[in-house]
């Protein structure tokens, strides 16, 4: 039976907070590590970690259980949304991953809960080398040998959210100080995804300052719209799914907060 990790959306919850249009929603999630896939071997650089939603039942449980077939599609569709599928994992871990969630998806995940969940997509070339990650032409999985529960710490960015998901809750504004001058300045990669998503990869972030995306017209434009707001940086850089349909430009940037 697979264990739901998080169940962080809900109607209470989403009504509290789809009308906030200066607070981005997102979900975070990263993993101490090493993790391992099923057969008890350590996650290879590249593996995928999914980020599900499933619609849930009155009694709160899901509908039916999260299931993949051998060629990496989701065998009941109707109740299990695989919402992110990110090639990220790095050292036998995942990184600290951001997913940003849109108006139109707080409003479609009513009623659901989500999991995060390690894939083994692993594939043997015909050199006999290991790849992972493999995709087909239309960006979708091509295969799924197995799955398990990832073992992750979820962070979420809204407290109506962390109340139902028991996550931790995104630092206030009153809980921060201000910038120490010494906070260098991120750099940031833009890297498409496919359809209306692309992930902002930041590097040289602090763990101490929080940080917000902006996205912007021009690259010297002041004022920009955020994306995602209040996200503690990680040493080891974080990435960023945002949606091009929140930004108003084309252009995006990791800013250190001050308070």
């Amino acid at each position: 039976m697979k264990k739901i990790l998080m169940s962080v959306v809900c109607a209470a919850a989403l009504c509290a907070v789809a009308d906030d249009e200066e607070s981005p929603n997102w979900l975070y999630f990263s993993s101490k590590g090493p993790d391992r896939y099923a057969d008890g071997e350590l996650v290879k650089d590249g593996e995928i970690y999914a980020l599900v939603w499933s619609r849930t039942g009155q009694d709160g449980k899901p509908v039916s259980e999260f299931a993949m077939t051998a060629d990496g599609a989701v065998t009941d569709p109707a109740n299990h949304v695989m919402v992110d599928c990110p090639p990220i994992a790095k050292g036998h871990r995942c990184p600290d991953h951001v997913y940003v969630l849109t108006k139109e998806e707080l409003d479609a995940y009513k009623g659901g809960v989500f999991s995060v969940f390690l894939f083994d997509t692993r594939t043997t070339a015909a050199d006999g080398t290991v790849e992972v990650g493999k995709r087909n032409e239309d960006g979708t999985l091509a295969c799924c040998n197995s799955y398990t529960d990832a073992d992750v710490t979820v962070r979420a960015s809204d407290p109506a959210i962390a109340m139902k998901a028991k996550v931790e809750v995104a630092a206030t504004a009153a809980d921060q100080t201000a910038l120490p001058p010494s906070v260098p300045t991120p750099e940031v990669k833009i890297e498409p995804v496919g359809g209306d998503r692309l992930v902002v990869k930041a590097e040289k972030l602090v763990p101490y300052v929080k940080y917000t995306v902006y996205s912007k017209q021009t690259p010297t434009e002041k004022e920009g719209t955020p994306l995602v707001k209040g996200v503690s940086g990680e040493s080891a850089g974080m990435s960023f799914n945002v949606s091009t349909k929140e930004a108003k430009g084309a252009f995006y940037q990791v800013v250190p907060e001050k308070r």
